[in-house]
C-alpha cells in the first residue's frame, strides 16, 4: 500500500487537493476519476518507518468529532461514504483528513468501514474496532458510534476533571520552585558573604543551606539541562504512548492513589463489557477485549480468570464472587440480576455510572485534602530557610549583647 498526493478539480470545476492509499498510481487515478475528478495530477509520497516521538495521532477531542459527525449522518439516512467526504470537507486536520479520504477509498473497493479503520491502529483500539464490527453485522452501526462518543465523552470528562484538579497543585509548586531557586541563586549567596566576613561559627542548619546553595549555583546550566531533558523525555513518551505503562505502574505504587486507579480500571472495564455486549459482540470475546482497557495487571489476570470460568460454564456472577480481590460484591450483585433478567449490559452499565460518580467524589476530596499539605510543605520550606539565616544572626546579636 502507498500513499499519493494529488491535486485535481471536481465537476464544479474546483480545484481540490489530498491523499490516497493504494496499491499504485493507476489505481488512485482510477478512483479519483470515478469521484468526477479531472485535471489529475498524483505524486508518490514517501513515508519513512521506524518509531518516531512526534507519530500523528487523533486526540479524544478530534476523535469524538469525527465519531459523533458520523454517527449523526449516518442515523440520518445519509451514505456512509458521503458521510466521510463531508467530514472531510469541513476538517482542517491533515491526520483525520488522512484517515477520511483512506477509508472512503477502501469503501468504494466494497471494504467496510471496521476493516479500513484497522489500518489505524494508533487511533482506534481493538474494543473500538469489535464494537464498529458488530454494530456493521447487526444494521445497529449508528447506535453504536453513539455509545462510542459516549464512551469518549467520559474519557475526556474524566480527565478534564483530573488536570483542574492539579491545577492548582501545579501552580502552587511551579511558584515555590522559582521563589526557592530565586533564593539559592541570588539571596543566600549574598548572606553566605556576609557570615564569612564577621567569621562567625555557624550553626548546622545554616551551613547545609549554603552548602546546597553552592552546590546549586555551581551546577545550575546542568541542573536546568537536565530537567529539561528529563521533562521533554517524559512529555514525548507520553504523548506517543510508550511511556504511559511504565509510569501508570510508578503512579499505583502510591498507597494513596493506588484505591483510585483501580476504580477508574473497574469503571472501564464494566463500561466497556457493557458496550461490547449491547453491540452484539460474545461474552467470551467480551471479556477477552475488555482486558485491553484495564491497567491494572492483577486486574487483567482476574478478568481472563473469568473469562476462562465461564468458558467452562460457570455463571458471569459466581465466577466474579471468586475474584473478591479484584471485583466489589456490589458488581457481582449487578451481574446476577442482570443475568436473571437479560439485561447484563444494562447492569454493567448501571455499575459504571455508580463508580463513576465515586471517582468524581474522590477527585474533589482529593484535591481538598491537597491544597492544606500544600500550604503546610511551603511553609515548613520557607520557614526552614528564613529560620537557617536568621539563627547566625541571633547567635551574633547574643555574643555583643552585654551581660
Amino acid at each position: 500500500m502507498s500513499k499519493f498526493i494529488y491535486t485535481a478539480k471536481d465537476a464544479q470545476n474546483k480545484e481540490v487537493s489530498g491523499s490516497l492509499d493504494t496499491t499504485n498510481i493507476e489505481e488512485a487515478e482510477q478512483l479519483l476519476k470515478e469521484r468526477d475528478f479531472k485535471d489529475i495530477r498524483l505524486e508518490e509520497k514517501v513515508i519513512k518507518g521506524g518509531f518516531s516521538f512526534f507519530s500523528s495521532s487523533l486526540k479524544p477531542s478530534e476523535k469524538l468529532i469525527l465519531i459523533e459527525n458520523l454517527a449523526t449522518m449516518i442515523s440520518s439516512g445519509i451514505p456512509i461514504i458521503e458521510a466521510l467526504e463531508t467530514i472531510n470537507q469541513d476538517s482542517t486536520n491533515k491526520h483525520l483528513n488522512s484517515i477520511t479520504e483512506g477509508a472512503i477509498t477502501d469503501l468504494q473497493r466494497g471494504q467496510s468501514l471496521s476493516e479500513t479503520l484497522r489500518k489505524f491502529p494508533r487511533d482506534f483500539d481493538k474494543v473500538f474496532l469489535a464494537s464498529l464490527e458488530a454494530g456493521e453485522a447487526s444494521g445497529k452501526l449508528d447506535e453504536v458510534l453513539f455509545q462510542l462518543s459516549e464512551n469518549i465523552k467520559s474519557d475526556i470528562e474524566l480527565s478534564q476533571s483530573v488536570k483542574n484538579s492539579l491545577l492548582y497543585p501545579a501552580l502552587v509548586v511551579t511558584v515555590l520552585i522559582i521563589v526557592l531557586s530565586s533564593m539559592f541563586v541570588f539571596v543566600i549567596p549574598k548572606v553566605a558573604n556576609v557570615f564569612t566576613g564577621l567569621n562567625i561559627p555557624l550553626p548546622l542548619p545554616t551551613v547545609i543551606l549554603i552548602t546546597f546553595s553552592n552546590f546549586f549555583n555551581k551546577f545550575l546550566l546542568y541542573i536546568i539541562a537536565t530537567v529539561v531533558i528529563l521533562l521533554s523525555f517524559i512529555f514525548f513518551g507520553v504523548r506517543s504512548g510508550f511511556l504511559k505503562p511504565y509510569l501508570f505502574k510508578l503512579i499505583t505504587v502510591i498507597p494513596i492513589l493506588n484505591p483510585f486507579f483501580k476504580k477508574v480500571d473497574l469503571a472501564r472495564f464494566a463500561r466497556t463489557f457493557s458496550l461490547l455486549l449491547n453491540s452484539g459482540v460474545a461474552i467470551i470475546e467480551a471479556l477477552n477485549l475488555s482486558t485491553h482497557v484495564v491497567n491494572n495487571e492483577l486486574l487483567a489476570r482476574d478478568i481472563g480468570a473469568v473469562k476462562n470460568d465461564i468458558s467452562e460454564g460457570e455463571f458471569l456472577s459466581t465466577s466474579l464472587r471468586k475474584y473478591k480481590r479484584s471485583f466489589p460484591a456490589l458488581l457481582a450483585r449487578l451481574v446476577s440480576s442482570g443475568e436473571k433478567s437479560g439485561k447484563l449490559d444494562k447492569s454493567l452499565s448501571d455499575f459504571y455510572d455508580f463508580y463513576q460518580r465515586q471517582i468524581r467524589v474522590d477527585i474533589k476530596n482529593f484535591t481538598t485534602l491537597l491544597e492544606p499539605v500544600l500550604l503546610v510543605i511551603i511553609g515548613i520550606a520557607i520557614g526552614g530557610i528564613i529560620l537557617a539565616i536568621i539563627a547566625p544572626i541571633y547567635q551574633l546579636i547574643g555574643q555583643i549583647t552585654p551581660r
